[in-house]
């Protein structure tokens, strides 16, 4: 007897650009970034900030901080919207195959340190 189950597939378009129908709104995509901002660590940043900055020092080091890294993602962003193509896709086109699996690996690597940063943060503040 044949399998009629159809499996479905996911499709995050790692090897070509994203269709108009697949992209999501800009209210979407500002909501995951809003949520990203919002962690543990991030937290824990104003509390450190607090201790050795006056309130009016430690708002102006987080929000010019924060304008300098929303500046670049922006610029970033930019460029993955108008041409519709993922990170790594995008990397493997300007530096080669081989260099789009270095910059990959690099952003695998630098996302494994993260993740153990905040799991070691989450641990000694709970």
């Amino acid at each position: 007897m044949a399998n009629t189950q159809t499996t479905r597939k996911i499709d995050d378009f790692e090897l070509e650009p994203v269709p108009e129908k697949a992209k999501r709104s800009w209210y979407v995509i500002s909501l995951i970034w809003l949520a990203i901002g919002i962690d543990i660590s991030g937290l824990f940043l104003g509390a450190f900030l607090s201790t050795g900055l006056t309130i009016h020092d430690a708002l102006f080091a987080t929000f010019a901080g924060s304008a300098i890294l929303a500046v670049l993602a922006m610029l970033c962003a930019n460029i993955g919207f108008q041409s519709g193509v993922s990170t790594p896709l995008m990397s493997s086109s300007v530096f080669g195959r081989h260099g789009g699996k270095v910059l990959g690996a690099i952003n695998g690597i630098s996302l494994v340190g993260w993740f153990a940063f905040q799991a070691d943060f989450s641990l000694y503040t709970c």
